[in-house]
């Protein structure tokens, strides 16, 4: 299902009103503005005209968000866990002003 051009792979809730998805068959994130109704339990999405989102949310699970509704007019529905912070690399690994070599290579 890698090559699944609508298959979310992961989500990042980074500021308010965006969400970044990252796609499985893409490595970067592509960013969408995000209209958040909290007492619904429902978000939209917006990015162009012609492509919305409408999505319920319901934490099912300490670390575990459930989603399901329609995105551009194809009923969807998935569960994503949370990510430790550790395994961001700059809270795990720390930041250094200077580095004498390269830390991703």
């Amino acid at each position: 299902m890698i090559t699944d051009e609508t298959l979310w792979r992961r989500l990042v809730f980074e500021w308010p009103g965006a969400i970044g998805i990252q796609y499985a068959h893409e490595s970067s994130v592509r960013d969408y503005e995000l209209r958040l109704d909290p007492g619904s339990h429902r978000f939209t999405l917006c990015c162009e005209p012609e492509w919305k989102a409408a999505i319920s949310f319901k934490q099912v699970g300490p670390d575990v968000l459930a989603l399901e509704g329609t995105v551009d007019g194809k009923q969807i529905r998935g569960r994503f866990r949370r990510m430790d912070d550790s395994r961001f690399p700059l809270l795990s690994w720390g930041f250094h002003w200077i580095n004498e070599r390269p830390f991703n290579r």
